[in-house]
């Protein structure tokens, strides 16, 4: 069976920090381009309703801006299902979230979790200069991390990169 792959970017935008990862995922979906085996979505919050999209996915990637990670690296973090009821009705944890979808698929596909660190999670649009250069960096892991996966389940699925589009247009002198 051929490698379906999910990404998912989910944060709120207008709250500084907390909107890298769906900045992450829309670079992702523009330098990957689209392929039948990988699909990009992007959320405000993890939500049972968001379970019917992943579809039959065999591999699904969080990316999620943190204020509870402190220092400059993005962190990964196999998930595993778990049952864990959050007292705020509002915010599913990865895991309960992981565990909803094997409940109504029957299994669980592999999952990981990229966080990225942040600093500023006030009522803001924008992300901090850390943030925004994490957010390069872990687009780069998540490309080199899937390409490799491609190769070692044997794929002869191509792969390739577009360039990035700069963060700030320049103007040429002329």
């Amino acid at each position: 069976m051929a490698e379906k792959v999910c990404i998912v970017g989910y944060g709120n935008p207008l709250r500084g920090d907390d909107g890298v990862g769906p900045l992450v995922v829309q670079r992702l979906r523009a330098g990957l381009g689209p392929k039948p085996w990988l699909r990009f979505f992007i959320f405000q919050q993890l939500e049972e309703g968001l379970l019917d999209d992943l579809g039959n996915a065999s591999l699904l990637i969080l990316v999620d801006g943190s204020a509870e990670e402190s220092g400059e690296d993005v962190r990964w973090r196999k998930l595993e299902p778990r049952p864990s009821p959050s007292p705020f009705t509002h915010h599913m944890e990865p895991g309960m979230f992981l565990w909803l979808i094997g409940l109504a698929r029957g299994s669980c596909p592999e999952a990981w979790l990229v966080s990225i660190p942040g600093k500023n999670f006030g009522q803001q649009q924008g992300l901090s200069p850390q943030a925004l250069f994490l957010a390069w960096r872990a687009q780069r892991e998540i490309e080199a991390f899937i390409k490799d996966r491609l190769q070692l389940r044997g794929s002869g699925e191509e792969f390739s990169c577009r360039a990035p589009q700069p963060l700030v247009q320049t103007r040429k002198n002329g």
